[in-house]
């Protein structure tokens, strides 16, 4: 199972973690470790191309991503929110695979 959590202050992210396995299929075909995956990495490769790196101390290794945020900012927030929104639309479709929590 994936396992989703996003840290907030108020409206602002402040912490993901990502990890685990969806186990929707076998390894190489499951859809929605593919969602998960391609939001995630859609995420960091977004942060990376927009020299916002220095804006968040992030870790992203097969079935882990972890992100904090050390500076906040309208863009990196946009995209971590964007990034919730995603996984958390995940998590209605696909219940019994991905888990979301949002915690203040």
């Amino acid at each position: 199972m994936v396992n989703a959590v996003f840290r907030h202050d108020g409206d602002v992210v402040t912490r993901v973690s990502v990890t685990g396995h969806a186990n929707h299929g076998r390894h190489g075909t499951d859809i929605v470790c593919a969602a998960v995956s391609a939001s995630v990495l859609m995420t960091a490769n977004a942060i990376h191309h927009l020299n916002l790196d220095k804006t968040v101390s992030m870790m992203v290794a097969a079935g882990d991503f972890h992100l904090d945020v050390i500076t906040t900012g309208k863009v990196t927030q946009g995209l971590l929110q964007t990034l919730e929104d995603a996984i958390s639309q995940l998590a209605d479709t696909y219940p019994k695979h991905i888990t979301y929590r949002k915690e203040d």
